[in-house]
Protein backbone atom coordinates (compact mmCIF):
# COMPACT_ATOMS: atom_id res chain seq x y z
CA UNK A 1 0.00 0.00 0.00
CA UNK A 2 2.87 2.37 0.75
CA UNK A 3 4.02 2.37 -2.87
CA UNK A 4 0.52 3.45 -4.01
CA UNK A 5 0.50 6.22 -1.40
CA UNK A 6 3.86 7.38 -2.76
CA UNK A 7 2.44 7.31 -6.29
CA UNK A 8 -0.54 9.41 -5.21
CA UNK A 9 1.80 11.95 -3.59
CA UNK A 10 3.92 12.11 -6.74
CA UNK A 11 0.84 12.64 -8.95
CA UNK A 12 -0.39 15.40 -6.67
CA UNK A 13 2.93 17.20 -7.01
CA UNK A 14 2.98 17.10 -10.80
CA UNK A 15 -0.73 17.61 -11.55
CA UNK A 16 -3.40 19.71 -9.87
CA UNK A 17 -6.32 17.60 -11.08
CA UNK A 18 -8.18 15.37 -8.57
CA UNK A 19 -6.77 11.90 -7.96
CA UNK A 20 -9.40 9.17 -8.38
CA UNK A 21 -8.37 5.58 -7.65
CA UNK A 22 -9.72 2.72 -9.78
CA UNK A 23 -9.43 -0.80 -8.38
CA UNK A 24 -10.53 -3.95 -10.18
CA UNK A 25 -10.95 -7.26 -8.34
CA UNK A 26 -8.77 -7.32 -5.19
CA UNK A 27 -7.48 -3.93 -6.28
CA UNK A 28 -10.78 -2.58 -4.99
CA UNK A 29 -9.81 -3.22 -1.39
CA UNK A 30 -6.37 -1.75 -2.08
CA UNK A 31 -7.97 1.43 -3.46
CA UNK A 32 -10.23 1.61 -0.38
CA UNK A 33 -7.29 1.15 2.00
CA UNK A 34 -5.16 3.75 0.23
CA UNK A 35 -8.01 6.28 0.29
CA UNK A 36 -8.55 5.60 3.99
CA UNK A 37 -4.93 6.53 4.70
CA UNK A 38 -4.39 9.25 2.10
CA UNK A 39 -6.64 11.91 3.60
CA UNK A 40 -7.48 14.72 1.18
CA UNK A 41 -4.92 13.47 -1.36
CA UNK A 42 -7.51 11.14 -2.93
CA UNK A 43 -10.72 12.71 -4.25
CA UNK A 44 -12.65 9.58 -5.19
CA UNK A 45 -12.57 5.77 -5.30
CA UNK A 46 -14.03 3.47 -7.96
CA UNK A 47 -14.01 -0.29 -7.37
CA UNK A 48 -15.50 -3.42 -8.91
CA UNK A 49 -15.12 -5.55 -5.78
CA UNK A 50 -14.90 -4.96 -2.02
CA UNK A 51 -14.86 -8.47 -0.62
CA UNK A 52 -13.27 -8.86 2.82
CA UNK A 53 -10.87 -11.80 2.65
CA UNK A 54 -10.96 -12.18 6.43
CA UNK A 55 -14.47 -13.67 6.12
CA UNK A 56 -14.68 -17.45 5.68
CA UNK A 57 -17.33 -17.19 2.96
CA UNK A 58 -15.04 -14.93 0.92
CA UNK A 59 -12.06 -17.23 1.36
CA UNK A 60 -14.11 -20.19 0.13
CA UNK A 61 -14.97 -18.25 -3.02
CA UNK A 62 -11.42 -17.05 -3.62
CA UNK A 63 -9.80 -20.46 -3.15
CA UNK A 64 -9.16 -22.83 -6.05
CA UNK A 65 -11.19 -25.38 -4.06
CA UNK A 66 -13.48 -24.46 -1.15
CA UNK A 67 -11.73 -26.87 1.22
CA UNK A 68 -8.48 -24.92 0.82
CA UNK A 69 -10.12 -22.00 2.64
CA UNK A 70 -10.32 -24.19 5.75
CA UNK A 71 -6.54 -24.49 5.73
CA UNK A 72 -5.95 -20.73 5.58
CA UNK A 73 -5.36 -20.56 9.33
CA UNK A 74 -2.62 -23.16 9.06
CA UNK A 75 -0.49 -20.71 7.07
CA UNK A 76 0.20 -18.97 10.36
CA UNK A 77 1.99 -22.12 11.52
CA UNK A 78 4.38 -22.17 8.57
CA UNK A 79 7.93 -21.51 9.86
CA UNK A 80 9.32 -18.17 8.74
CA UNK A 81 12.03 -19.68 6.48
CA UNK A 82 9.35 -21.66 4.61
CA UNK A 83 7.30 -18.51 4.10
CA UNK A 84 9.54 -17.67 1.16
CA UNK A 85 8.46 -20.86 -0.64
CA UNK A 86 6.55 -20.01 -3.82
CA UNK A 87 3.64 -21.86 -5.41
CA UNK A 88 1.64 -21.21 -8.61
CA UNK A 89 -1.20 -18.74 -8.07
CA UNK A 90 -3.69 -21.08 -9.77
CA UNK A 91 -2.96 -23.76 -7.15
CA UNK A 92 -4.51 -21.47 -4.55
CA UNK A 93 -6.91 -19.09 -6.29
CA UNK A 94 -10.01 -19.86 -8.32
CA UNK A 95 -8.61 -18.30 -11.49
CA UNK A 96 -11.13 -20.21 -13.61
CA UNK A 97 -13.81 -17.85 -12.29
CA UNK A 98 -11.96 -14.69 -13.32
CA UNK A 99 -14.13 -14.47 -16.42
CA UNK A 100 -17.33 -16.04 -17.71
CA UNK A 101 -15.58 -16.53 -21.05
CA UNK A 102 -13.60 -19.78 -20.89
CA UNK A 103 -11.00 -18.74 -23.47
CA UNK A 104 -10.20 -15.50 -21.64
CA UNK A 105 -10.13 -17.28 -18.27
CA UNK A 106 -7.68 -19.84 -19.69
CA UNK A 107 -5.40 -17.05 -20.90
CA UNK A 108 -5.38 -15.49 -17.43
CA UNK A 109 -4.83 -18.92 -15.83
CA UNK A 110 -1.68 -19.49 -17.93
CA UNK A 111 -0.35 -15.91 -17.99
CA UNK A 112 3.08 -15.75 -16.27
CA UNK A 113 2.07 -12.35 -14.89
CA UNK A 114 -1.37 -13.63 -13.81
CA UNK A 115 -2.60 -17.04 -12.79
CA UNK A 116 0.59 -18.66 -14.05
CA UNK A 117 2.82 -16.63 -11.74
CA UNK A 118 4.30 -17.97 -8.53
CA UNK A 119 3.57 -16.42 -5.15
CA UNK A 120 5.25 -16.63 -1.75
CA UNK A 121 3.29 -18.32 1.04
CA UNK A 122 4.15 -15.41 3.34
CA UNK A 123 2.43 -13.03 0.91
CA UNK A 124 -0.67 -15.24 0.78
CA UNK A 125 -0.74 -15.33 4.58
CA UNK A 126 -0.49 -11.53 4.82
CA UNK A 127 -3.30 -11.06 2.27
CA UNK A 128 -5.66 -13.40 4.10
CA UNK A 129 -4.92 -11.77 7.44
CA UNK A 130 -5.12 -8.21 6.15
CA UNK A 131 -7.75 -6.14 7.93
CA UNK A 132 -9.16 -2.99 6.32
CA UNK A 133 -6.99 0.07 6.97
CA UNK A 134 -10.11 1.58 8.54
CA UNK A 135 -13.33 -0.21 9.48
CA UNK A 136 -16.08 0.64 6.98
CA UNK A 137 -18.17 2.28 9.71
CA UNK A 138 -15.26 4.66 10.41
CA UNK A 139 -14.33 5.44 6.81
CA UNK A 140 -14.03 9.21 6.39
CA UNK A 141 -12.43 9.09 2.98
CA UNK A 142 -13.72 10.41 -0.34
CA UNK A 143 -16.87 9.37 -2.25
CA UNK A 144 -16.79 5.73 -3.35
CA UNK A 145 -18.43 3.98 -6.29
CA UNK A 146 -18.84 0.21 -6.30
CA UNK A 147 -19.54 -0.86 -9.89
CA UNK A 148 -19.96 -4.60 -9.43
CA UNK A 149 -20.26 -7.20 -12.22
CA UNK A 150 -23.77 -8.65 -12.09
CA UNK A 151 -22.77 -12.23 -12.98
CA UNK A 152 -19.53 -12.45 -11.01
CA UNK A 153 -18.92 -16.16 -10.28
CA UNK A 154 -15.78 -15.50 -8.21
CA UNK A 155 -16.93 -12.85 -5.76
CA UNK A 156 -20.72 -12.47 -6.13
CA UNK A 157 -22.15 -8.98 -5.53
CA UNK A 158 -23.56 -9.99 -2.13
CA UNK A 159 -20.05 -10.46 -0.73
CA UNK A 160 -19.05 -6.93 -1.71
CA UNK A 161 -22.36 -5.45 -0.55
CA UNK A 162 -21.76 -6.80 2.96
CA UNK A 163 -18.69 -4.57 3.16
CA UNK A 164 -19.96 -1.70 1.02
CA UNK A 165 -23.25 -1.24 2.90
CA UNK A 166 -21.33 -0.55 6.11
CA UNK A 167 -19.24 2.30 4.67
CA UNK A 168 -19.81 5.67 6.26
CA UNK A 169 -19.87 8.63 3.92
CA UNK A 170 -21.05 9.11 0.34
CA UNK A 171 -21.27 5.92 -1.70
CA UNK A 172 -22.85 4.91 -4.99
CA UNK A 173 -23.60 1.43 -6.36
CA UNK A 174 -23.92 0.33 -9.97
CA UNK A 175 -24.53 -3.13 -11.43
CA UNK A 176 -22.60 -4.13 -14.55
CA UNK A 177 -25.08 -6.17 -16.58
CA UNK A 178 -24.07 -9.50 -18.09
CA UNK A 179 -20.52 -9.27 -16.74
CA UNK A 180 -18.17 -11.69 -15.00
CA UNK A 181 -15.51 -10.88 -12.39
CA UNK A 182 -13.30 -9.03 -14.87
CA UNK A 183 -15.90 -7.16 -16.91
CA UNK A 184 -14.95 -7.57 -20.56
CA UNK A 185 -18.49 -7.90 -21.91
CA UNK A 186 -19.77 -4.97 -23.97
CA UNK A 187 -22.90 -4.53 -21.85
CA UNK A 188 -20.89 -4.39 -18.63
CA UNK A 189 -18.29 -2.02 -20.05
CA UNK A 190 -21.06 0.30 -21.24
CA UNK A 191 -22.60 0.25 -17.74
CA UNK A 192 -19.17 0.91 -16.20
CA UNK A 193 -18.51 3.84 -18.52
CA UNK A 194 -21.88 5.38 -17.68
CA UNK A 195 -21.51 4.79 -13.93
CA UNK A 196 -18.02 6.30 -13.83
CA UNK A 197 -19.07 9.36 -15.83
CA UNK A 198 -22.09 9.94 -13.59
CA UNK A 199 -19.97 9.50 -10.45
CA UNK A 200 -17.30 11.94 -11.62
CA UNK A 201 -19.92 14.49 -12.66
CA UNK A 202 -21.88 14.21 -9.43
CA UNK A 203 -18.86 14.91 -7.23
CA UNK A 204 -17.10 17.36 -9.58
CA UNK A 205 -14.11 15.10 -10.18
CA UNK A 206 -13.62 15.73 -13.91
Amino acid sequence: MDCVLDLVAAERERDSRPVVLLGFSTGGRLAYDVAARAGDAVAGVITTCLADQQRDEVRRRLAARPELAQWAGLLGLVPKPLGAARVPVHWLANIAAVSNHAQFANLVWADPLGGGSWIALSFVRSCLRSAPAVAPEEFSGPPLLLAHPEEDRWTPPLLSRRFFDRIAGPTRFASLSGSGHLPVEESGLADLDRAVRDFLDEFGLQ
